[in-house]
C-alpha cells in the first residue's frame, strides 16, 4: 500500500513538473543559434550596428549570388555609412538584371530613389519613383515621395494627378485648401505659358475646392487683365474681397493698376471707402486711401484717414509710420518730432515685401508655396 502510494506520488510530481516546464517554456521567446548570414546582417542593421551589418550582408551576397535582397540591403547600409558611390554601384548593377520578380524590382528602385535623394539628384529620384509605379501603380510610398519632388520642380499638373491617385488609394478626402493652392499654381503656370483659357479653368477648379482661397481670384483677375477684359478682372477682385476679406489687401495693387490704366481714378477712391465701411481691420485700405488723398494734395484728408485707421486699429505699426511720415512731410513737428519718424521706420514692415515665416525667403509678390524650404502658405506681409 505504501509502495503504491509512493509510486503514484512520484508519477504526479513528474506530470506536474512536465506541465510547468511546458507552459513556462511557451512564454519564453524561441531562440535560434543558427541564423543565416543574411538574417544576422538584418538583425545588425536593426540594431544600427552598420559595420557588422555590412560584413554579414556582404558574406550573404557571396554565399548566394541570387539573393537580390542581400545586395539591396548591403547597398542601403553603405548609403547609411555615407558611401553613396558604392551604394549606387551595387543598386545600379542589380537594376540591369533580367528575370527579377516584381518585389525585387520595387526594392531595387526604392533603394535607388533613396540613393539619388541623398546624392541630391531630384530628376533621377523621380525617375526611379516612376519605375516603381510602373510595376505597382498603387505603391503609396512612391506616390507620397513623388509629390515632394513634383512640388520641388513646379510640376503642378503632375502633383494634382498624383494627389488624386493617392487619395483614391487611401480612400481619404483630399486636403481642399492644399488642392486649391496647387490648382492656382498650375493656373499661374499655364497663364505664364500663354494658355490663359486653360489657366482660368484651373483657377475655377481651385475655387471649387476652397472658395475662400484668395489666390485663385487674384489669378483670374490677372488673366482677364492680360486679355484687356477689365470688367471681368474687377469682378474677380470684388469676389476675392467678398469671399476672403481678411486677404483683401493683396488685391489692392492689382485693382489700382487696373483702374489707373483705365483712367478711372475716382472709382479707386470710391472702392476703398466702400470697402473700409465693412472691413475696418484691413490697414492697407487706409494707407491706399491716404496715398490717393496725398496725390490730390489733400493733406488734411490724408491725415484724417490715417487717424481713422488708428482708431479702428490702435497701435498698428504701419499706420503709425504712415501718419508719422505725413506729419513730418507737412512739418507738423508739434504733433511728432522728426526722430519719431526714424523710430517708426524701424517698426514699420516693408510695404511690398512678402517673407516666408519658416525660412525667411523674401519675395516681391505673394507666394503660396515657398521655393526655398517647401513650406505651404508661409508668407506674411
Amino acid at each position: 500500500m505504501t509502495e503504491l502510494f509512493l509510486l503514484l506520488l512520484f508519477v504526479s510530481l513528474i506530470a506536474a513538473g512536465s506541465w510547468f516546464y511546458y507552459h513556462s517554456s511557451a512564454r519564453r521567446p524561441f531562440r535560434r543559434s543558427d541564423l543565416s548570414e543574411f538574417e544576422t546582417g538584418l538583425n545588425a542593421l536593426l540594431e544600427n550596428e552598420l559595420q557588422l551589418a555590412a560584413k554579414h550582408l556582404a558574406n550573404a551576397a557571396k554565399e548566394d549570388p541570387d539573393n537580390v535582397f542581400a545586395r539591396v540591403w548591403l547597398g542601403t547600409v553603405l548609403r547609411k555609412q555615407n558611401d553613396i558611390e558604392r551604394a549606387l554601384k551595387i543598386h545600379m548593377e542589380l537594376a540591369i538584371r533580367e528575370s527579377l520578380s516584381a518585389a525585387e524590382r520595387i526594392s531595387i528602385h526604392k533603394a535607388l530613389a533613396e540613393d539619388f535623394h541623398v546624392a541630391q539628384h531630384p530628376e533621377k529620384t523621380l525617375e526611379h519613383l516612376d519605375l516603381i509605379l510602373a510595376v505597382d501603380k498603387s505603391n503609396a510610398w512612391a506616390l507620397e515621395r513623388r509629390l515632394q519632388y513634383l512640388a520641388g520642380k513646379g510640376d503642378w499638373s503632375g502633383y494634382i494627378d498624383t494627389s488624386l491617385k493617392l487619395s483614391n488609394l487611401r480612400k481619404k478626402s483630399l486636403d481642399a485648401r492644399r488642392m486649391a493652392i496647387i490648382c492656382t499654381l498650375d493656373g499661374d503656370r499655364l497663364g505664364a505659358a500663354g494658355k490663359g483659357k486653360e489657366g482660368r479653368l484651373r483657377y475655377r477648379e481651385a475655387i471649387k475646392y476652397d472658395a475662400s482661397f484668395p489666390g485663385a481670384y487674384l489669378g483670374l483677375a490677372e488673366s482677364y487683365r492680360r486679355e484687356k477684359r477689365i470688367s471681368d478682372a474687377i469682378k474677380e477682385v470684388e469676389l476675392l474681397m467678398e469671399n476672403s476679406p481678411e486677404s483683401a489687401d493683396i488685391a489692392f495693387p492689382l485693382l489700382e493698376a487696373i483702374l489707373f490704366e483705365q483712367g478711372r481714378f475716382e472709382e479707386v477712391e470710391g472702392f476703398y471707402r466702400s470697402f473700409l465701411t465693412k472691413q475696418h481691420h484691413i490697414v492697407q485700405g487706409y494707407v491706399a486711401l491716404a496715398t490717393i488723398a496725398e496725390r490730390k494734395a489733400d493733406n488734411e484728408s490724408a491725415l484724417r484717414i490715417l487717424r481713422e485707421g488708428l482708431e479702428a486699429n490702435p497701435g498698428n505699426e504701419l499706420l503709425q509710420y504712415e501718419l508719422a511720415r505725413h506729419l513730418t512731410r507737412l512739418k507738423k513737428v508739434d504733433e511728432l518730432a522728426k526722430p519719431g519718424l526714424q523710430a517708426m521706420k524701424r517698426l514699420a514692415p516693408p510695404h511690398s515685401a512678402f517673407n516666408c515665416s519658416n525660412c525667411g525667403f523674401s519675395s516681391d509678390a505673394m507666394r503660396w508655396f515657398c521655393p526655398s524650404c517647401g513650406a505651404w502658405e508661409s508668407f506674411n506681409t
